[in-house]
């Protein structure tokens, strides 16, 4: 298996907890540059490495869903010309896949992250994927987040299977010292669930997920 990430830096903000390289700058120019560079790399790869073969394009960052349709449309299509890809990405851009950052399912818990959606947003978009006709939908949570307790992170884990996610990718906060979370952290205001507690949200994930259906298929640190 081959897969190919590009990055997409664009984000509406930056959450508290992020360590990803992302800008919150949106001038037509800055963007208009960024993807002159990007283009130029990927003709770049494919004078140097040939025409690969690629089983997934996953396009991360950062908020992909924040390109625009003249922006995601001709870095497909470049894509698409210099690399080859299995057989299956079947909508108009070649998206067979979604990734939403739900994070958590409490408003207060979003809020605090500095998330720029609410739950109802994320409802709101799960019926509108679905509607478009989506059936591969994953849900990303986060467990051991400041405020955060096992009952929050259990109504989290049962709307996930409630809307029927096709996959649940569940992440255990790691606090960065350049992030919102690590000056609180330096200044010793960041209350978080101590590590009994996180034990335990990730032992209910497993046992709520399981009895749901789901397949327990990949570990990462």
């Amino acid at each position: 298996m081959r897969g190919l990430y590009v990055h997409i830096p664009f984000c509406l903000k930056k959450c508290h907890y992020c360590n990803f390289v992302i800008t919150t700058k949106r001038t037509e120019g800055f963007r208009a540059r960024f993807f002159q560079a990007l283009l130029k790399e990927i003709k770049q790869a494919r004078e140097k490495y040939g025409r690969l073969c690629f089983d997934t394009l996953y396009l991360g960052g950062g908020t992909p869903s924040a390109l625009t349709a003249e922006e995601m449309g001709p870095l497909i299509e470049a894509l698409r010309r210099d690399f080859d890809f299995m057989a299956g990405h079947d909508r108009s851009l070649g998206i067979n896949r979604i990734s939403l950052g739900v994070q958590a399912f409490q408003d207060p818990l979003l809020k605090d992250m500095g998330r720029p959606h609410t739950v109802a947003d994320t409802l709101e978009t799960w019926r509108l994927l679905r509607d478009l006709g989506f059936n591969n939908i994953s849900f990303d949570l986060i467990n051991g987040l400041p405020s955060q307790t096992i009952e929050y992170f259990e109504d989290s884990l049962r709307k996930t299977i409630e809307l029927e996610a096709e996959q649940l990718s569940l992440y255990d906060l790691d606090v960065h010292e350049k992030t919102v979370y690590g000056l609180r952290r330096r200044n010793g205001k960041l209350l978080l669930p101590d590590e009994e507690k996180r034990a335990e949200m990730f032992a209910r994930a497993g046992e709520l997920m399981i009895a749901a259906g789901y397949v327990n298929y990949e570990i990462s640190t």
